[in-house]
């Protein structure tokens, strides 16, 4: 009977704090510790990550799947591993890649002759797709919040192995009119002579744009991925537990094997693929995904009996402890109204400051500097003959890439240009060469000064004394652009001679 009268003199104090603190329900200790299986997926950018000289890499979507097991030794911190596969999908864009061959075109009238075979991929697209099996290793960390430690957040890192199970590619992998071309050029050395043929007339005597479709696999390594992961925890239940977050693999191995010196070959029978062929030195995989998954307490009979225990008992414990903090309490929103009156001041303090820092900040703006004028056209003298003055400032474009030598329709430009410099035997001149946008600095200088340099060759071959024609020279493709480096079209018209009076 004593006992029964104590507990209800505690409970009725207990409620009467209550009634005055309005506390919510119990809070509980967070109980981490055990076994766990977890089944997860996940999607976004799954990506192989290479470099291309003349081309570049676009990441796409991929998924994972995985069960998985962890092990927490304490309420905290624990082990997981598991079983999963991944799927990886990688775009390679080439717009002017390039593949020469020496090679000899057997004529029935002259016998064989020799010439540079040039094979170009434009706008070409190449897709790869790989499917990895994978076995993590993880250091897990989890830990839930709220009175009833219901939801919470877990964070994870550690290891993926990843072994791969199927590796394929395909180019092109779309196509119109414009994409997925290859082109076929030759040069016949010996004659200076560059054949190739505008897209809208096919394939002539194999030279010409070609559409091929390619397909095959690829040769990949095991890689060793380094994993990590967060996210945030929600409980459905006492035991299952809704999980999403984010997750970043990096493969610091190159999975790449050996491959072939050239991407196609020259009669375009075989196709190796960017992983297959020595145009990247190395393949890395790389992947930044969303995952959501569930995952599912393992407890023993024992255990459930002692949480039971615990539920209990709590709300007693509950009521006592918050009677003892009821006072501690007030004294606290004592100090907390002295310090409001405190952060007020403050406040009134803050605002004189920042109006300061605005007005400043206003009068030590600067104004925006002047941009700079584009590189424009080079000043030149004039014959004095309008007609003349326009045949020779007419500037020798249409050049393909890396090609120097003249065609016939540069030819006939220069034939009249030679005609107006010896009706004006005064006259001198500077050729200068022009690249566009593609290729490294100095391959667009050698080549701006090579075309000059073809020029003045051919200048004096017909007539035109050296001493009339200044030491040629040569700039990159991004100095004194005519048009924007948009399209081939703009860029064969960069492609140029210009000739400046003198």
């Amino acid at each position: 009977m004593k006992n029964t009268v104590l507990i209800a003199t505690v409970l009725l104090f207990g409620l009467s704090a209550s009634a005055q603190t309005q506390p919510q329900s119990a809070p509980v200790e967070f109980d981490g510790k055990g076994h766990y299986l977890n089944v997860d997926f996940g999607v976004g950018l799954s990506s192989f990550m290479f470099k291309l000289d003349d081309g570049k890499r676009e990441a796409k979507l991929g998924f994972s799947g995985k069960i998985g097991y962890d092990y927490y030794f304490t309420n905290h911190w624990g082990i997981g591993t598991g079983l999963g596969i991944s799927w990886y999908k990688t775009a390679g864009l080439f717009n002017n890649h390039l593949t020469s061959y020496d090679w000899m075109d057997d004529d029935q009238q002259t016998g064989p002759n020799p010439y540079r075979r040039d094979v170009y991929l434009r706008n070409w697209e190449e897709i790869q797709k790989t499917l990895f099996f994978e076995i993590p290793l993880l250091a897990n960390y989890h830990t839930k919040f709220g009175e009833k430690k219901r939801h919470g957040i877990y964070a994870n890192a550690g290891l993926r192995f990843q072994l791969p199970l199927k590796s394929t590619f395909s180019a092109p992998n779309k196509r119109d009119d414009d994409n997925g071309l290859l082109e076929v050029q030759g040069y016949y050395k010996d004659r200076d002579l560059l054949i190739y043929f505008e897209q809208e007339k096919g394939v002539v005597h194999g030279f010409g744009f070609h559409k091929r479709n390619y397909n095959g696999t690829n040769d990949l390594k095991m890689s060793l991925a380094a994993t990590a992961g967060v996210g945030g925890l929600f409980g459905l239940t006492e035991r299952l537990d809704l999980y999403a977050g984010v997750r970043i693999d990096y493969g610091f191995l190159n999975i790449k094997t050996d491959g072939h010196p050239e991407i196609i070959t020259g009669d375009l029978n075989e196709y190796y693929g960017i992983a297959g062929s020595d145009v990247t030195e190395k393949v890395n995989p790389f992947s930044i995904r969303g995952e959501v998954g569930l995952r599912l307490r393992l407890v023993g009979k024992k255990k459930a009996e002692e949480k039971k225990s615990d539920a209990l008992e709590r709300p007693l414990k509950q009521l006592i402890d918050e009677n003892a903090k009821a006072a501690e309490d007030r004294r606290r929103a004592d100090d907390d109204r002295r310090q409001a009156d405190d952060d007020r001041r403050r406040a009134d303090d803050d605002r004189r400051r920042a109006d300061d820092d605005r007005r400043n900040a206003e009068e030590k703006a600067q104004t925006p500097t002047k941009p700079l004028t584009p590189g424009a056209s080079r000043p030149s003298k004039s014959t004095g003959n309008d007609d003349a003055d326009a045949i020779m400032l007419d500037p020798l474009n249409g050049y393909p890439l890396n090609v120097a030598a003249l065609n016939p329709t540069q030819k006939l430009n220069l034939d009249k240009k030679i005609r107006v410099l010896k009706d004006y035997p005064e006259l001198k001149i500077r050729l200068i060469g022009h690249a566009c946008d593609i290729g490294s600095h100095e391959a667009n200088d050698k080549i701006s000064h090579l075309r000059a340099q073809v020029v003045r060759d051919y200048l004096v071959a017909h007539g035109i004394e050296s001493s009339r024609i200044l030491e040629p020279v040569g700039y990159e493709g991004k100095r004194y652009q005519i048009v924007e480096n948009t399209s081939e079209t703009n860029r064969r018209i960069n492609r140029r001679v210009e000739f400046v009076l003198e």
